[in-house]
């Protein structure tokens, strides 16, 4: 699924008609694995933005009923659902980290305002140096970007069984969440 959502800007004198924001998502469901996942995606075109949306996800009521299949002991309803995130934003992306590092210091290719280009591409010879020295962190950081951590959302109870996540999403932003069965009880 992918939508625009219409922004307008504002102007002293005339409302100027703006520009989209793209939102994404794409949805997969591994029963065997008891596991659903969803890349959420929100995007700008205008880099300087970085505006919070809130957004509700709906969880079918087939997608929940295949994650919470009677298992002996198992917990129901959507508090019983695991659901993990790993964001990509600004303050999690080691590309973006490296680039605000870049402007901090001076030692960014002026000729690119906003790169979405290689490090070596947009790092000047002294940004490269700098950056090269602390490689070992930086590589550190990339490791931590890609886990999982637990999701800072609101999990409710959706329509017709179903389940709804709630978040926020700054642009430029992703998240992929990560919903799974619940561990069955283990009776004694």
């Amino acid at each position: 699924m992918v939508t625009d959502i219409p922004l307008s800007v504002a102007h002293p004198t005339h409302r100027h008609p703006g520009y989209n924001h793209t939102v994404g998502a794409v949805r997969a469901r591994d029963v065997s694995a008891g596991r659903l996942t969803y890349l959420v995606l929100n995007f700008s075109p205008n880099f300087t933005e970085h505006r919070r949306r809130s957004f509700k996800l709906e969880v079918s009521a087939a997608d929940v009923a295949a994650l919470l299949a009677p298992e002996r002991g198992a917990a129901r309803g959507c508090g019983a659902l695991t659901v993990t995130q790993m964001p990509l934003n600004r303050t999690t992306s080691t590309h973006d980290l490296i680039e605000a590092k870049l402007f901090e210091s001076g030692l960014k290719v002026r000729s690119e305002l906003r790169s979405v280009d290689t490090v070596s591409n947009m790092a000047t010879a002294d940004g490269l140096k700098m950056l090269t020295s602390d490689a070992a962190s930086w590589m550190d950081l990339n490791r931590q970007s890609l886990r999982f951590s637990a999701y800072d959302g609101a999990i409710g109870e959706g329509d017709a069984a179903g389940c709804t996540l709630a978040f926020e999403l700054e642009t430029p932003a992703m998240v992929l969440l990560r919903i799974e069965k619940p561990s069955a009880l283990r009776l004694r």
